[in-house]
């Protein structure tokens, strides 16, 4: 399941990419498999100037599933800052549930 977080947007600027994203996501058929997560914080620079820079973040553990979501994005004209991390592993609320003998 992947998680595109969306991280250090303004809350009308992370609506309009969400939105965005649930459409690049629909169009690669991943939608009724990824998610979204609003991160309501701020990214700023370091430097003096302490600039905003929103990004990106894509979290799944299938690392070409990232770039097929990366490409889409592109396709899709996101343009916006892109990290993203391979997971080790995911473990559903169903498995959770299951107790081990």
């Amino acid at each position: 399941m992947p998680n595109i977080m969306i991280c250090g947007f303004t809350p009308k600027g992370a609506d309009e990419i969400k939105s965005r994203v649930d459409k690049a996501m629909q169009g690669i058929d991943l939608g009724d498999d990824a998610i979204t997560s609003i991160i309501n914080m701020e990214a700023r620079s370091c430097n003096r100037a302490r600039s905003p820079m929103p990004y990106v973040r894509i979290c799944t553990t299938n690392e070409g599933e990232i770039q097929r979501i990366i490409r889409a994005f592109r396709d899709s004209r996101i343009k916006v800052d892109i990290e993203w991390l391979v997971l080790n592993g995911f473990i559903s609320a169903d498995e959770m549930g299951r107790t081990t003998a």
